[in-house]
C-alpha cells in the first residue's frame, strides 16, 4: 500500500532539560566577579521581598473584600427577612379585615 504523508511529526515524550547554570564570569582579578553575582543576589533578593510584600497584600486585599460580601449578604438577608416579615403582617391584616368585611355584610344581610 502506498505511504500517506504525515500531516504531524510522530510525538515523543517529553524529557525536561537539565536547569541552566550560568557560567562563571571570567575576571583576571576576580574582583569584578564577586561583586556582579552580589549584586545579582541582592536583585534577586529584593524581587523577593517585592513579591512577598504583595503576595501578603493581596492576602489582606482578598480577605477584606470577603469580609465585606459576608458583611454585604448577612445585611441583604436581614433586609429580605423584614420585608418577608412586613408582608406577612400586611397579609395577617388584610384576611381580617376581610373576615370582618364579611361578618359585617352577613350581619347586615340578616336584618
Amino acid at each position: 500500500p502506498p505511504q500517506l504523508p504525515q500531516v504531524t511529526p510522530p510525538a515523543t515524550p517529553h524529557r525536561p532539560h537539565p536547569p541552566q547554570v550560568a557560567p562563571p564570569l571570567e575576571d583576571p582579578l576576580g574582583t569584578h566577579l564577586l561583586l556582579l553575582r552580589g549584586e545579582c543576589c541582592a536583585e534577586r533578593m529584593s524581587e523577593c521581598a517585592e513579591r512577598a510584600k504583595w503576595r501578603v497584600w493581596a492576602i489582606e486585599a482578598a480577605e477584606t473584600e470577603r469580609r465585606r460580601r459576608i458583611a454585604l449578604l448577612a445585611a441583604m438577608k436581614e433586609e429580605e427577612e423584614q420585608e418577608r416579615h412586613a408582608r406577612r403582617a400586611w397579609a395577617a391584616a388584610a384576611i381580617e379585615a376581610e373576615h370582618r368585611a364579611r361578618k359585617h355584610s352577613a350581619f347586615v344581610a340578616d336584618m
